[in-house]
C-alpha cells in the first residue's frame, strides 16, 4: 500500500480514538514518527478533513471534528429540548436583546408596520462548544413583556408556560453560506467555513405567526433530517441528512 494510503489510514485510526475537539499532532510531528514528506501529511490530514474525521482551523491546527447533532425539521421543536432528548448538554449564551421597529421585518412576519418585534440573539453551545448563532424575532404584541425572561434557556418554553402559546407548525429553509467575521468570531470558526443557515417561520395552533428565526450553524457539528411521510415514493422512514458526515 503507497505511504499516503497507509498514512491517512493511520490517522483516521488515531481520530476515532480520541475525543471530539482533540488536537492532532502538526504536521512536523506527523512527518518526523512517519518519516514521509510534508506535503503528504497535509494531503493525508486535507483528505480528513474533507471525509469528516478532522476539521482545520486557521492558525490553530487541526482538531478532531465533533460529533454532529442532528436535528429533525419534521417539527417545531427547540434547541433545548431537541438536545436534551438526544443526549447532549445543551447550553445558551446572550448576545442582544433588544424591542426593535423594522418595517422589512413586519412585512415578513404579516405584522403591521408599526408593530414593535423582540429580537433575541443567542449562541447555542452543545457540550461547552458553540455550535449555532440563533436570532429569534417575536412579535411584542403575543408576549409582552418577554425580555425580563430569563433568555438561556428555552425561548418555546417560555412562550408556552407564561404565555400560553406554542409553536404548531411552520417551514424552515436551508442553505450553505460562508461564515462571516461575526458568525466566525462568536463560533470559533474562520472567516469562509461552511455554515449551514436555515430561515424558520412558526405558527401557533390558530395560524398566528409566532416567530422569525434565523440560524447559522456550524457545519461540522450539525446537521438536519426531514421526514419524507408515507405519502412519498420513498418510505416513511426515509429521511434526507444536510452535512452527515460519513464512516468508514
Amino acid at each position: 500500500m503507497p505511504l499516503y494510503h497507509q498514512l491517512t489510514q493511520r490517522l483516521r485510526s488515531i481520530a476515532s480514538k480520541l475525543e471530539s475537539s482533540h488536537p492532532m499532532p502538526t504536521e512536523r510531528e506527523i512527518g518526523e514518527w512517519s518519516k514521509v514528506s510534508r506535503v503528504t501529511v497535509r494531503r493525508a490530514l486535507a483528505d480528513l478533513v474533507q471525509e469528516g474525521y478532522l476539521v482545520s482551523r486557521r492558525g490553530r491546527g487541526t482538531f478532531v471534528a465533533p460529533r454532529r447533532a442532528t436535528t429533525p425539521l419534521d417539527r417545531p421543536s427547540g434547541f433545548t429540548e431537541t438536545m436534551r432528548r438526544l443526549g447532549h448538554s445543551p447550553t445558551t449564551e446572550l448576545v442582544a436583546a433588544e424591542e426593535a421597529l423594522d418595517p422589512h421585518l413586519n412585512a415578513l412576519m404579516e405584522l403591521p408596520a408599526d408593530e414593535t418585534v423582540y429580537a433575541i440573539e443567542r449562541v447555542r453551545f452543545l457540550n461547552g462548544e458553540p455550535c449555532m448563532l440563533e436570532l429569534a424575532h417575536v412579535p411584542a404584541s403575543i408576549a409582552p413583556g418577554l425580555l425580563r425572561h430569563d433568555l438561556t434557556g428555552s425561548l418555546y418554553a417560555i412562550l408556552r408556560d407564561n404565555y400560553g402559546v406554542a409553536p404548531a407548525g411552520g417551514n424552515e429553509s436551508i442553505v450553505a453560506v460562508p461564515a462571516t467575521t461575526k458568525v466566525a468570531r462568536l463560533l470559533q470558526a474562520s472567516v469562509g467555513d461552511p455554515i449551514l443557515q436555515t430561515v424558520r417561520f412558526t405558527r401557533s395552533e390558530d395560524g398566528a405567526l409566532l416567530e422569525h428565526t434565523v440560524r447559522h450553524a456550524r457545519a461540522d457539528m450539525c446537521s438536519f433530517t426531514v421526514s419524507l411521510g408515507s405519502g412519498s415514493e420513498l418510505s416513511d422512514r426515509s429521511s434526507y441528512a444536510v452535512g452527515t458526515r460519513r464512516r468508514a
